[in-house]
């Protein structure tokens, strides 16, 4: 804990000293010309998110500690999927089992278990979560295609008053882009490392006041060689291949809206406890839509009806078969009511239904929140949020989820926030209803409930955002397998320090990264519960040049993960590595203008560009003490037309 606030004191008095820095650097020394100015307007500042309030706000007025990633960021940077993109964010790690691969986004260190359910993923502001585990995502991370991403709002901290179950350590909204200011249509292909095979393309169309937008990936994969060892010493190989594909919709006809993804998977798996390959025995299904409806009264209120569906599908060759289809009803009010007084107010009703186990166990459950929010702007720079979410899960007693918060404005630039809020999550049908022979549910377990409290200092300007947060929170109940059977744990503490920046020093350049550190430990002392590194230092500098051609540079620095003490060493301990991604694109048209040629770009991605050997604590099995994480380099190449 010294070190930890060591380090807390470092950064602040580092922040503070920069933000004195720029805010003498920012204060104009005269009247520029006005195209000069122009030209170096860049969109920082008059950055909007919606997953605070629901509602369009700057994200220095927004209720959240939040961080967002623009369309224009994941072109520079480059990925293979969405899970790449989100490795980037602060304080976030991605990690995954071998049975769940690419299944985990923890925030915070927060992320326990292998299920991915303590950070909701939104789509268009909706819910994506199963009732199997509320966290199998692997297919959604995978299979959603990267072009049709307009931005991501990640919210680090407590949701569960807008947004019900699995928002505890954060949520994660995916908004796509709109096809009302959708231009040109495009097809993308590449090849590259493991004989990796990948196609993609987005269209949009407009016929009247129909309005939509499609967008399509596939990609096959011999995969990379996985290679263990067992507690006897002996070495065991399999090449992880994978095979995905995605499809994911947007629709607007006059006042209604559609939003729809599905994606499938199938890949090699691998099970730690026997230590056997187990071929391609895994296929997931996932499926998603919401239709909504929106209504704007005269006034400046506006209703808004939705229908989500969610669908999860998985068959293995073990016997655990399992399908889900569930479905919320959702109906809202909010709005200003009046003068610097905003509120949102609804009720959801949701459904869920399904079969475990081949179909020999049936499961339903009926569940109702009621939630409000509200926040009112006394005076200019003062700003109050208050809100509660009551909860009602079939078999549950209700639960009342509160949040608060304060926004003070120093000046134009700098700001404070100190928000409270807390959330839950309530148990799902795996953890209460299966029955195999290494894992029992349990129907008494109770939700698990977080309470943080966060304390920022940002600086805003239109060259220049950076944010530093301290936070504390303390997890309740925490949802695990305790000797083959479903438990609540008992309280666990995390608390941390979190600075991330983005700099636009000239126009084409791009600076952005974070700094973060957190310890955590339960009520007996054990630390590192979490399993994930304490610290991590991320930073990336791209450069797109009017001449048609760009590059993005991104590293991430990960602290060593924990050490599982109770399992044998037979592989490396998973010890701090550097992940460093390079990408490059040159469009052909501004590069050659002469030569006439269509719109196409050539691009390069490299990522684990020095060959890092990354490995993970074994959380689950524990029969050994790591296992590899993720593949040696890997190279890309590709070409995009636009259309």
């Amino acid at each position: 804990m010294k070190r930890f606030f060591l380090y807390f004191k470092f950064l602040l008095i580092s922040v503070l000293a920069l933000l004195l820095t720029l805010d003498a650097v920012a204060q104009p020394s005269g009247s520029p010309d006005p195209s000069i100015q122009e030209m170096l307007k860049l969109d920082i500042e008059e950055l909007s998110v919606s997953v605070a309030s629901k509602r369009k706000e700057s994200i220095s007025e927004a209720p959240g500690v939040i961080t967002v990633i623009t369309s224009e960021e994941i072109e520079k940077f480059g990925g293979n999927n969405l899970g790449d993109v989100l490795s980037r964010l602060p304080n976030t790690y991605r990690y995954a089992s071998t049975i769940l691969r690419d299944n985990s986004t923890a925030i915070r260190g927060q992320q326990i278990n292998i299920s991915d359910n303590k950070s909701l993923i939104l789509l268009n502001g909706r819910p994506m979560r199963d009732s199997f585990s509320g966290g199998h995502n692997m297919a959604f991370y995978r299979s959603i295609p990267l072009e049709i991403i307009e931005r991501i709002e990640m919210v680090r901290g407590p949701g569960s008053v807008l947004y019900g179950t699995n928002a505890l350590a954060g949520a994660i909204n995916i908004i796509t882009k709109n096809p009302e200011e959708f231009h040109a249509n495009q097809i993308s292909g590449g090849y590259g490392v493991d004989n990796t095979s990948q196609a993609s393309g987005l269209v949009g169309k407009q016929i009247g006041d129909l309005k939509f937008l499609v967008s399509g990936k596939y990609l096959d994969s011999d995969g990379w060689n996985f290679l263990i060892n067992d507690p006897n010493g002996n070495t065991i190989t399999d090449d992880f291949s994978e095979k995905n594909y995605g499809v994911t919709g947007v629709a607007q006809y006059k006042n209604f809206s559609l939003t729809g993804f599905t994606g499938f998977k199938k890949d090699t798996t691998f099970s730690l406890n026997n230590f056997q390959p187990a071929g391609d025995r895994e296929k997931l299904l996932r499926n998603f839509w919401d239709l909504q409806y929106e209504y704007s009264f005269e006034s400046k209120l506006k209703a808004v009806a939705n229908i989500t569906y969610n669908g999860l599908n998985l068959t293995n060759n073990l016997g655990s078969d399992f399908d889900f289809n569930d479905l919320l009803y959702e109906v809202s009010i909010g709005g200003e009511l009046f003068d610097r007084f905003n509120f949102i107010s609804g009720f959801i009703y949701q459904r869920l239904d399904g079969t475990l186990q081949n179909g020999t166990i049936s499961y339903t459950n009926d569940r109702f929140n009621y939630y409000t929010q509200a926040d009112y702007q006394p005076w200019k720079f003062l700003k109050l949020i208050a809100g509660f979410n009551v909860s009602k899960p079939e078999g549950i007693d209700f639960n009342v989820t509160p949040r608060f918060g304060t926004i003070v404005q120093l000046n134009d630039q700098v700001g404070i926030k100190l928000l409270y809020g807390e959330a839950f999550r309530s148990p799902f049908s795996g953890e209460q209803s299966i029955n195999r022979p290494f894992l029992q549910g349990n129907p008494n377990i109770q939700p698990e409930e977080i309470k943080t409290f966060n304390a920022q200092i940002f600086y805003n300007a239109p060259k220049v955002y950076t944010a530093l947060t301290y936070y504390t929170s303390g997890l309740d109940g925490t949802i695990l397998a305790d000797s083959g059977t479903f438990v609540n744990a008992d309280m666990m503490e995390f608390d941390g320090v979190e600075w991330e920046w983005k700099v636009h020093p000239v126009p084409g350049w791009s600076l952005i990264g974070s700094l973060s550190y957190q310890t955590n430990e339960d009520q007996s002392g054990n630390q590192d519960i979490g399993f994930v590194p304490n610290g991590m230092a991320k930073a990336g500098l791209s450069y797109e040049s009017p001449m048609g051609y760009s590059f993005g540079v991104f590293n991430s620095y990960f602290g060593d993960a924990a050490k599982i003490t109770s399992a044998p060493t037979a592989n490396p301990n998973a010890d701090a590595y550097n992940w460093l991604t390079l990408k490059g694109e040159l469009e052909l048209a501004k590069f050659l203008p002469r030569a006439e040629i269509p719109n196409v770009a050539l691009n390069l991605f490299v990522d684990n560009v020095l060959d890092e050997d990354v490995f993970f604590p074994d959380s689950f099995f524990r029969r050994v003490n790591t296992f590899p994480l993720r593949r040696g380099i890997g190279i890309f190449g590709g070409a995009t037309i636009k259309f």
